[in-house]
């Protein structure tokens, strides 16, 4: 990282909606990625960020309003999202694994080859987020309140009313664990 500006100052960048002077400020060095890791941003509002390429591992953006930010690259592992609106921003080749955008309305946005192993859209408005190119949503934690884009944004084998998601497959092996117990 820059040795004119550490993480704090950074953040503090973020949460001041300072975006312009966050991505001049912000280190661009190619092959490593900047550490953001388990910020609390929860609450941020900002539009316009470049955050390409970083590491938001376990950070907290919670209740946040967020525009046009590129999120590409970044690994997002374990980031709360949840309760945010997040419009028109990018998250192409990102690592979601374990990231939370439950009751988060996320609206036209691009997850192009990102991977929803584990990630969580129950209750989520996906509306106009491309999806079609994700992999492994079949893998997502989503319910009967989760607001699915057009097909046409979905990938072709993915049909969220016939295929039950993770989270609504336990709450029927809870069902059926009642029904049979004595």
């Amino acid at each position: 990282m820059d040795k004119s500006i550490n993480k704090d100052e950074l953040v503090q960048l973020l949460r001041n909606g300072l975006v312009e002077e966050f991505n001049r400020a912000r280190p661009y060095d190619e092959g490593v990625k900047l550490d953001l890791s388990e910020i609390d941003l929860k609450d941020a509002r900002f539009s316009g960020a470049n955050l390409t390429g970083v590491d938001l591992t376990g950070s907290d953006l919670s209740n946040s309003e967020i525009e046009d930010t590129e999120f590409g690259e970044s690994d997002l592992t374990s980031v709360n999202f949840s309760h945010s609106v997040i419009t028109e921003s990018n998250f192409a080749d990102s690592v979601l694994e374990g990231a939370t955008y439950s009751h988060a309305g996320v609206q036209d946005c691009d997850f192009d080859a990102s991977d929803f192993n584990g990630v969580n859209v129950c209750g989520a408005d996906l509306t106009g987020t491309d999806l079609s190119l994700c992999k492994n949503l079949m893998q997502s934690l989503y319910d009967g309140e989760t607001v699915w884009p057009d097909d046409e944004l979905l990938p072709e084998d993915f049909e969220p009313e016939e295929d039950l998601s993770f989270a609504e497959m336990e709450e029927d092996s809870e069902l059926s664990e009642d029904q049979y117990s004595y």
